[in-house]
């Protein structure tokens, strides 16, 4: 999703615990957006029916 040299720079620029909270809350987001889609696509495969 990014490129190598970014997170580099990032994690150059954080303090290690904020380098874990910033993963957490990305990952978090990945979930929350992956399920939502899943969610809406389910929802429009419902509706074709």
């Amino acid at each position: 999703m990014f490129h190598l040299h970014v997170w580099e720079s990032v994690a150059n620029n954080l303090i290690y615990s904020d380098l874990i909270r910033l993963f957490i809350y990305l990952r978090i987001v990945e979930t929350v957006v992956s399920e939502t889609a899943v969610s809406e696509l389910c929802i429009i495969a419902m509706r074709k029916d």
